[in-house]
């Protein structure tokens, strides 16, 4: 090789470490710092005789196979109306779906995809993604949709379940997630009537548990409904009297170990407060105690319904407030005033007859309490200098002068 051509290929050498070497984006590009997006879903929303056997949700990175609040990614996909359990396989970035009996032919279709798929950084969707289409030639026009709440508490849960059973049909179930504000939605279901029932599903393993609260009712879906969940814990007796307190001389606090039915009107005839004597106080008034319950809601994840979804227009944290349930709380404590004030240390007894839970049974139960003796304090003069005692001094008797 000659000395030309030696210098040239050192010096196109020279010029390619250099070219590595300059400023510029690392290998890969910059990390990223957002969650996954999906750019294809097949079939989209609102197609219609679709054939095929997956469901197929395409990302624009790839994504791990643990999901950041899952065991698995088929436990973020819900296929209704439900046919097993659904079958989720993952191809890097995308993952496939079916039933695990496959589609039915002339069925309306909504895969919903939860929050907490992640990519390999770690990055999480916080945003659900619901999907409409069918194997027939339409969709069903129908919407049914509202809020679960905690019956107990009024907070809306953002782990219910919603299904809905076809009286005439105890094969097909339709189900739905709650979101984080616990609203609910499902459409395309055949126009009838339907048993609907709203599970708060602590565990999310998608079945009612025997300690889980739920609400079961019959409804008639012709084409929109809006209908409101109140869920509670179905106990096999009526409610029983747990604390009693006084509140001060003249009332008392009650508080129930399973709650009462709201529907059913308190009166003082319900209730008997007797002395130690046996002799009955007169009750004035009987309500529930209603504290303040105000609670300020973060901002709610978007549910999207469109291949690429588009987060919706929430309000912001400081401004968005928790849905409350139109019906009266379930009653834990109630207060009642009397007419004869209680006396320090001695023990009363107060009587509840036939109360009543949200299942119809009823118990009566009673319970003992005392109004506390004063708690004797210490002479706050005790602190104090002692008093003297006039002393007669020369040229005085009894403090005064000769």
């Amino acid at each position: 090789m000659s000395v030309r051509s030696t210098t040239a290929l050192y010096a196109t050498t020279l010029l390619g470490v250099a070219g590595c070497a300059s400023p510029g984006l690392p290998p890969g590009g910059p990390e990223r710092h957002v969650p996954p997006a999906i750019v294809r879903i097949q079939p989209d929303t609102n197609s219609v005789s679709v054939r095929g056997r997956e469901f197929v949700i395409k990302f624009d990175e790839v994504i791990s196979e643990r999901p950041s609040n899952a065991s698995s990614l088929a436990d973020l996909v819900l296929i209704s109306p439900r046919s097993g359990a659904p079958r989720v396989d993952w191809h890097r970035s995308s993952i496939s779906i079916r039933p695990s009996k496959g589609w039915k032919a002339n069925t309306a279709y909504t895969v919903t995809l939860l929050p907490g798929v992640a990519d390999l950084r770690g990055n999480v969707m916080k945003t659900a993604t619901v999907v409409t289409f069918s194997t027939g030639a339409s969709i069903p026009d129908t919407h049914l949709s509202g809020t679960i709440f905690d019956w107990l508490t009024g907070i809306p849960s953002n782990s219910g379940l919603v299904e809905a059973h076809p009286v005439n049909d105890t094969t097909t179930v339709y189900l739905a997630a709650s979101d984080s504000i616990g609203h609910y939605s499902m459409r395309g279901l055949p126009p009838a009537q339907y048993s609907v029932r709203g599970i708060i599903d602590a565990n999310r393993n998608r079945a009612l548990d025997p300690s889980e609260a739920y609400d079961t009712t019959g409804v008639y879906l012709k084409d929109s409904l809006n209908l409101e969940l109140l869920a509670f814990a179905h106990d096999s007796t009526g409610p029983k009297l747990g604390n009693v307190r006084p509140g001060d001389s003249v009332t008392v606090h009650a508080t129930f170990e399973t709650p009462l039915d709201p529907r059913v009107p308190l009166t003082t005839s319900e209730f008997r407060l007797t002395g130690p004597d046996s002799t009955g106080i007169a009750i004035v008034s009987v309500k529930p105690f209603t504290p303040d319950t105000a609670v300020h809601a973060p901002t709610a994840p978007p549910v999207t319904q469109s291949a690429i979804p588009i987060p919706l227009r929430r309000p912001t944290r400081a401004t968005m407030i928790l849905p409350k349930p139109t019906r009266p709380l379930l009653v834990r404590e109630i207060v009642l005033v009397i007419a004869t004030p209680l006396r320090p240390g001695i023990t009363y007894r107060l009587t509840a007859l036939n109360a009543t839970g949200p299942t119809g049974k009823k118990l009566s139960s009673d319970k003992t309490f005392e109004l506390p003796k004063p708690v004797a304090h210490p002479d706050s003069t005790s602190t104090k200098k002692p008093a003297t005692t006039n002393i007669a001094q020369p040229g005085h008797v009894g403090g005064r002068s000769r």
